[in-house]
């Protein structure tokens, strides 16, 4: 998508570095974060349970892994 950086390889790997439980991704208000397939590759690969939805909605399950206390990452796109 023009105008949009993605989400790359390097910033997965870095997340994943993390041993998260569950990876969440908001993909901004509308939902259109880019994500390469070498990207989704390496999140397939990691066995770890990805979960993405816009920005908003992520939001709102983050908090509830939170308040289980479950180790999480998360990526946030806010622009749009």
């Amino acid at each position: 998508i023009k105008g949009h950086t993605c989400f790359g390889e390097k910033e997965a790997e870095l997340l994943l570095s993390y041993k998260p439980e569950l990876f969440f991704i908001g993909k901004g208000q509308f939902g259109v974060l880019p994500i390469p397939a070498t990207t989704r590759k390496i999140l397939e690969n990691s066995k770890v349970k990805v979960i993405e939805e816009t920005t908003p909605k992520i939001i709102l399950k983050v908090n509830l892994a939170l308040e289980k206390k479950q180790p999480i990452v998360a990526l946030f796109h806010l622009t749009c």
